[in-house]
């Protein structure tokens, strides 16, 4: 696999990983709304959204928050050499490029 192929399928697995971890915390944060009578608990308040209850979502939101941290992670080390070479360029180790004449 070509690294330009490897990059692609991390980023893209990444946002594919990204965009249900997004949801769940959502939709987690609005079951936390709890809405009981004069500022009460209830329990049965929002009991579940899409067919799936809180602890559903929260496994959710756990488990592709880890695979996506893991991607993230992946996709840095695989841009490592660049990571090296902006931080080399910015601590002021390599000349200046000079401006360009037009």
């Amino acid at each position: 696999m070509k690294k330009i192929q490897a990059n692609a399928l991390v980023d893209i697995s990444a946002f594919i990983f990204f965009i249900p971890m997004t949801l769940s915390g959502m939709v987690i944060d609005l079951m936390n709304k709890g809405g009981g009578y004069e500022g009460g608990r209830n329990p049965a308040y929002i009991a579940e959204i899409l067919g799936m209850n809180k602890d559903l979502w929260i496994d959710i939101h756990t488990w592709t928050g880890y695979a996506f941290v893991i991607l993230v992670l992946v996709h840095l080390l695989l841009r490592a050499a660049f990571l090296k070479n902006i931080i080399i360029y910015a601590g002021g180790g390599k000349k200046q490029p000079e401006e360009c004449e037009d």
